[in-house]
């Protein structure tokens, strides 16, 4: 069964308030609805309870129409907001819907509103449906570049496996004929290609996933150095690539996931345009905005900006296709050969930025795309966003009870050596079932368990989550190279909650283990 349409009622008079739930149950008969009186009362029904509607008179006592819009923004409630006034004048009434207003009713003509209702859902579902459908088209596009990507990151990876495998041959050899000294040096090379390798594959894990993660303050230069090789890599041999970048930090706040996505969607589009060959150039500068540029596809105020440049020598775009290629789902492409260019995607981050794109390009010479990014101070940036203080975790002495589970014995053997050596006891189990089975059979009480997230029979969220149910205290440390579950803030406590990325050399399992023994006890343990 479905549950009520619920609508909250912004009305002081009763009288009122009775005709115009008359009107609205014609739209929508079994609705459950609140009246509220007050600014006060809307913040606490806004912030308390989910609504479907809202119908909001326009002159209350110390309260306005305007102001009920105002607390419905603060509240951040994605809830059609309609006006119903005795007297509003044209003037106020654009003013209204400018602001966020869906539609407005005056009282005397309290027949129109049934047809406004409907008109304000209608919309809004068509809005939801709008947002549904762009960020299933983003990650179309994600995976679409990854799939292009796959041949180049198949010959790099295989490039350091190769040379992973020619260097452990020689430093076998080396340690038979007794040259310690050779054999230190083809050590250090596998090392060297291992990080190459892993890289790569942790380009491709952010580049991928669904969920963004959080903003942050970032170096544009920073976030384009990351993604260089892997752009290297998609353009292939025959397209020059270059980068220029500026000589002082240009900082912005943003996922850095997202800058990588626009780099790379640029870059598909870039290759794209170059079949056989040609250039591709990337530049970053600071660029003082004092007025929205004429042919920005998005106004901005004005400003400093960091300006990413892309430019290609490619076929070029045609001025009738121009218009319509950060449309959702307008594509050039054959069908089967793609989703679209890709440019919708980039669109929506960069207008949630606050920021701007704006496109040239000639056919036969080639296309730069600009995007323009809001620059922020780093330091007063800091200021206002404040780390946030998360609870001391549960004090684990030294000796304690832990539990090492992974079902790779290649990896918790010298997982295992690494806590021993560290002066630690360790039990370890190869998946979740046996080490259920060690803590009911020994009777422990787990202090810190360290569990990969996938494992076969059961993983390590469903481990941990029983090992918790005896062990309430018990800190957790995660080991996952690619997981299929979104770890998110609410199945993860950070405070007695750690976890490391795979691959991880012996050194940061070792500062990881540390970190976590030398956390405070909490009060309540």
């Amino acid at each position: 069964m479905s549950e009520p349409f619920k609508l909250l009622l912004v009305e002081d008079s009763e009288e009122d308030a009775e005709l115009v739930l008359r009107f609205a149950k014609k739209v929508k008969p079994g609705l459950s609805y609140k009246r509220v009186q007050t600014e006060d009362e809307m913040k606490l029904a806004c912030a308390n309870e989910p609504w479907d509607l809202i119908l909001s008179d326009y002159n209350l006592p110390k309260f306005s129409g305007l102001e009920a819009i105002r607390v419905l923004k603060e509240s951040k409630a994605d809830v059609p907001l309609i006006l119903v006034s005795g007297t509003i004048g044209e003037e106020t009434a654009v003013e209204a819907l400018k602001t966020g207003a869906s539609d407005y009713v005056l009282k005397s003509n309290l027949g129109r509103l049934a047809t406004a209702i409907e008109h304000a859902l209608r919309a809004k579902k068509a809005e939801f449906e709008n947002r549904r459908l762009l960020k299933q088209l983003e990650q179309a596009q994600k995976m679409e570049a990854v799939g292009r990507l796959a041949g180049g990151v198949a010959h790099d990876v295989n490039n350091a496996l190769a040379a992973i495998t020619i260097y452990a041959e020689t430093a076998i050899e080396q340690i038979k004929t007794g040259d310690a000294s050779a054999a230190k040096e083809c050590l250090e090379g596998i090392l060297s290609s291992q990080q190459s390798a892993a890289g790569i594959v942790k380009q491709l894990l952010s580049f991928s996933r669904k969920n963004l993660g959080p903003s942050e303050v970032i170096d544009f230069s920073i976030a384009l150095e990351r993604v260089r090789p892997l752009v290297k890599t998609l353009l292939g041999e025959r397209i020059a690539f270059d980068v220029e970048l500026p000589q002082t930090p240009l900082h912005v706040l943003a996922d850095p996931v997202q800058i990588e996505q626009i780099i790379m969607n640029l870059a598909v589009n870039a290759r794209d345009a170059m079949p056989t060959g040609g250039r591709f150039e990337i530049s970053v500068n600071s660029v003082q905005v004092k007025a929205s540029p004429m042919d920005a596809r998005i106004p901005i105020s004005s400003g400093q900006y960091a300006c990413l440049s892309a430019r290609d020598s490619g076929t070029g775009i045609a001025p009738d296709i121009l218009e319509k290629i950060f449309e959702p789902f307008f594509t050039t492409k054959e069908l089967g050969k793609g989703t679209g260019l890709g440019l919708p995607v980039i669109y929506g981050i960069v207008k949630q930025a606050k920021g701007t794109v704006v496109v040239e390009s000639r056919m036969g010479v080639g296309t730069e795309f600009q995007i323009f990014w809001p620059t922020v101070n780093p330091k007063t940036e800091a200021k206002a966003r404040p780390e946030p203080k998360s609870a001391a975790a549960p004090h684990v002495e030294a000796g304690g009870t832990i539990l090492l589970v992974e079902d790779e014995d290649s990896l918790r053997r010298p997982l295992g050596a690494i806590l021993r050596k560290m002066g630690f006891e360790i039990i370890e189990a190869s998946n979740g079932t046996e080490a259920l089975k060690l803590i009911a059979d020994k009777k422990l009480t787990i202090n810190l368990l360290i569990t990969d997230m996938v494992m076969p029979r059961m993983g390590g969220l469903e481990l941990a989550k029983q090992v918790r149910g005896q062990s309430p205290h018990a800190r957790i440390l995660y080991l996952s190279g690619y997981s299929d579950e979104d770890i998110d803030d609410a199945r993860i406590d950070s405070s007695t909650t750690w976890f490391l990325q795979k691959p991880f050399s012996s050194k940061a399992f070792s500062e990881k283990i540390a970190e976590i023994l030398a956390a405070k006890p909490r009060k309540d343990c």
